[in-house]
């Protein structure tokens, strides 16, 4: 495990010597209980052989955009047209060349003329009601309307038309046992823009849609150091991944052309090596209650390669992208309950990387609705139990039956539903 640990750190190590710079990421790696406590390794006891699982979500609109793309990006086209027609002569004039590219397939798109106002006034009789674009088919005002996010118009309202499309399929294994633990998985995943209409707000290289395969793994040791009282704990979770990830343009124009794989041809590719380190205390105030204060992302560091489709199908090369991700601190404290059938949670934490992302990203607002988690569960037999949660806007409801778990989810922001299923043995 040692030698584990030094090949993923040296590349980082090396990276930041060179003068990465350094970029905030998130990452949407669903770590098990004793991860993310890692004061619980003394009194946890689990085995997994093999477990397998797959999750799947998306919001409404995404699911309607996906069975009929064309009829729903017109709604996002008149607004496109409404929001032309409403700007000023200079506005106009000022993004003129993105929207003459965005309709360079349309022979009647207005020539720029001498003056601004009259390069404005063509525009509007353009979009304007009864004018060209109106008479246009429903798939070119949808091929319109990417070609204008993709040059960076997008005078949408974020939820014209959510995304927030994900899905999940891993395999993992492990074990704890006397305070130490361990575990390998595999992910094989796709994290979609939350708005298919906007210019994605993040600091990598993901444009708001990530598509990729990871390998990683978990390993921690825990102790009481205070008579059976207070347990403290760590654990590292090094990982390997493969990424690539695509526009919002990208992904629309993938799906009005009803080939999806087009979309990956000229993109690039990114191949990685990362480390995750927690800290935990684990406080027991009485049988029933437990009291957590975790550290997470101390730290959290990524470094990564990428090469093109080109450099594939000529001569083979890496290039290092010169930036050393870090996921952001933060931290934790956990209320935990348990009274024989019944088990609770209360959470407060992403305060501290909430403030960071803040003070990284500009425009960037605090998530006050992700301060806090929530977790309820029941155990009818020793076989089956059923809980339910609340986390990052999400609240989801599940049954666990011999090792098989069936989850459903709600969003509570947007309208949004996903579904889980899986089995360990």
């Amino acid at each position: 495990m040692r030698r584990l640990f030094l090949i993923v750190l040296i590349p980082i190590l090396v990276s930041t010597m060179l003068g990465a710079a350094a970029v905030p990421i998130q990452n949407f790696r669903d770590q098990e209980e004793w991860v993310r406590h890692p004061g619980l390794l003394p009194v946890t006891e689990e085995k997994t052989v093999f477990g397998i699982s797959a999750d799947f979500g998306n919001s409404i609109d995404g699911y309607r955009f996906l069975s009929n793309p064309v009829g729903t990006l017109q709604r996002a086209a008149d607004h496109l047209g409404n929001a032309v027609v409403s700007m000023s002569d200079e506005e106009i004039a000022g993004i003129y060349g993105a929207l003459s590219d965005a309709f360079s397939f349309d022979p009647g798109f207005p020539r720029r003329s001498n003056t601004d106002a009259e390069t404005a006034y063509f525009v509007r009789e353009y979009f304007g009601e009864g004018g060209r674009f109106d008479s246009l088919d429903e798939a070119n005002r949808a091929r319109g309307v990417a070609a204008a996010i993709r040059n960076g118009l997008s005078p949408y309202p974020d939820n014209l038309l959510p995304g927030a499309m994900y899905m999940d399929v891993r395999m993992r294994g492990g074990n704890v046992h006397n305070g130490f633990g361990w575990n390998w998985n595999v992910d094989f995943f796709f994290d979609g823009s939350q708005s298919l209409l906007s210019q994605p707000m993040r600091t990598d290289h993901s444009y708001g849609n990530e598509f990729g395969l990871t390998f990683g793994g978990d390993a921690g040791y825990g102790a009481f150091v205070l008579d059976d009282r207070l347990a403290v704990g760590v654990t590292a979770s090094p990982q390997m991944f493969f990424r690539t990830s695509f526009h919002n343009a990208d992904y629309i124009e993938g799906r009005l052309s009803g080939n999806p794989l087009s979309l990956l041809a000229s993109n690039v590719f990114y191949l990685g090596l990362g480390i995750d380190v927690n800290a935990g205390l684990l406080y027991r105030i009485d049988d029933n209650l437990s009291l957590a204060f975790d550290l997470r992302h101390i730290p959290s560091l990524q470094t990564a390669w990428y090469f093109t489709a080109d450099d594939i199908l000529g001569q083979f090369s890496f290039h290092h992208d010169g930036i050393l991700y870090y996921e952001p601190f933060d931290a934790a404290l956990t209320l935990f309950m348990d009274y024989g059938k019944i088990h609770a949670s209360v959470e407060i934490s992403r305060i501290a990387s909430e403030a960071i992302w803040m003070a990284n990203v500009p425009g960037w607002g605090m998530d006050y609705w992700s301060f806090i988690t929530l977790g309820f569960g029941y155990d009818f037999t020793e076989d089956l139990s059923a809980y339910a949660k609340y986390e990052s806007r999400t609240l989801s409801v599940g049954v666990e039956y011999k090792g098989f778990t069936a989850e459903l989810s709600s969003r509570l922001d947007i309208a949004a539903f996903g579904i889980k299923a899986g089995y360990a043995f």
